[in-house]
């Protein structure tokens, strides 16, 4: 009797396939590409940082505006201050985030570079503790009334990261479709700042 080889056949498709994932889930035999979006200007490398400030190499301290704290352990912050930072001439710290892009046609990875203001993502990921919810706090009040209605709505304000600290990893760096939604949120408080002026 003649056995059918379909079964064995399609055995070694489901593990060629599970292999071919795997394989590329892993980053082995990766060709990396790494595109800086924009550069930093003057960067100072970080030597360390305390829940009260970043401690740079020339001997510099500098909390990022608007934060009266920083987060004790922090993946996003470890990512975004190993390249260093640069403080701009009205005080704000920019850095450099690893963004990691897979391609699902084959082993091709792109990693990009992308320039961010550290006060913005870190209030995007909510991680450390702003000078309005300081203020909020000591005062015993909700942040705002639009705020509230938001947070009770959602269980988080529309546009923020939905896991607190965000999706970081040592290896990839920051989650794509996190970073494209930190993109938009961006866009849209530049939007409703506009209109309000």
């Amino acid at each position: 009797m003649h056995r059918k080889p379909f079964p064995w056949l399609f055995l070694f498709f489901v593990m060629t396939a599970v292999a071919g994932m795997a394989w590329q889930y892993l980053g082995l035999g990766d060709r990396r590409t790494v595109r800086i979006l924009a550069p930093l200007n003057h960067p100072v490398a970080v030597t360390r940082w305390t829940s009260n400030e970043l401690c740079l190499a020339d001997g510099r301290t500098v909390l990022p505006p608007g934060f009266v704290a920083l987060p004790g352990e922090s993946a996003a912050l470890a990512e975004a201050t190993q390249r260093g930072v640069e403080i701009d001439a009205e005080g704000r710290v920019w850095c450099l985030v690893r963004v990691r892009h897979h391609s699902c046609l084959g082993p091709e990875i792109e990693e990009q570079l992308a320039r961010v203001d550290l006060s913005e993502l870190l209030i995007f990921l909510r991680t450390g503790i702003t000078v309005e919810a300081a203020a909020a706090s000591l005062a015993g009040m909700p942040l705002c009334e639009e705020t509230r209605t938001l947070v009770e709505t959602y269980g988080r304000t529309p546009g923020l990261a939905y896991t607190p600290g965000g999706k970081f990893s040592p290896r990839f760096g920051w989650s794509e479709g996190e970073f494209d939604d930190f993109r938009c949120w961006e866009d849209w408080k530049k939007s409703r700042a506009s209109e309000t002026e």
